[in-house]
């Protein structure tokens, strides 16, 4: 995810590594080949528009002792 300008300061702020994101903005795919001459896709969504989902909270065992 990529993501510019007042939408990033925000998101950097508000977003920590594992929380659930809804991103919506513009697929980009960029074909490249490597140094091992294999084929590759970078695939990258330029966000603009994001919002952090709720914590669906601590998991709970469902398992019966």
């Amino acid at each position: 995810m990529v993501i510019f300008g007042a939408t990033a300061e925000a998101a950097a702020s508000a977003i920590r590594e594992g929380d659930a994101v809804l991103v919506e903005g513009t697929l980009n795919l960029r074909p490249y080949t490597t140094k091992l001459n294999q084929q590759r896709l970078d695939v990258q969504v330029q966000a603009e528009q994001w919002v952090k989902l709720a914590s669906p909270g601590p998991r709970r065992s469902t398992s019966k002792a």
